[in-house]
């Protein structure tokens, strides 16, 4: 998975990995049918949008075309989930196309379990994303700026 983005700064354009994370079927195959992912930054309304969800050069689903008032951004996989097989890790990232918004931040992180559906394929039953009853936040450490 490249942790390499985003930038400490980032340029206004097209196309910029905003997120990067992984996700690993650990002993069973499993079905994703959403995923959230939160804005922790100062950037609001349109600056950030077209956000697409990557596995490598590939999208999966569509585009959400911006953040919600919560500044959330909900990937709704359900017609058409994303399937990781057992023993194998998904390295995902998001990108959004920056419009503008020079000087403000972006920092966006998985805040909560409910933040991804997840369903066990064998078993038939929707489990916790990390296999247990406790929970950690996946957030980018450090908040990217826009620049000019």
């Amino acid at each position: 998975m490249d942790s390499s983005f985003p930038a400490s700064q980032v340029a206004i354009q097209n196309k910029v990995g905003v997120f990067g994370f992984g996700l690993l079927g650990m002993s069973q195959k499993i079905r994703i049918d959403k995923i959230a992912i939160t804005n922790q930054g100062s950037v609001y309304g349109d600056f950030l949008r077209n956000f697409r969800l990557m596995d490598g050069a590939s999208q999966i689903g569509s585009a959400v075309y911006s953040m919600d008032k919560m500044k959330q951004v909900v990937f709704d996989l359900s017609a058409n989930p994303l399937y990781i097989d057992k023993g194998v890790m998904k390295g995902l990232k998001v990108e959004a196309d920056i419009t503008g918004g020079v000087g403000y931040t972006f920092q966006f992180g998985i805040i909560k379990s409910t933040d991804i559906t997840a369903y066990d394929s064998q078993y038939g039953v929707f489990i916790k994303p990390n296999g247990t009853d406790s929970w950690q936040s996946i957030i980018v450490a450090n908040a990217s700026t826009i620049s000019q």
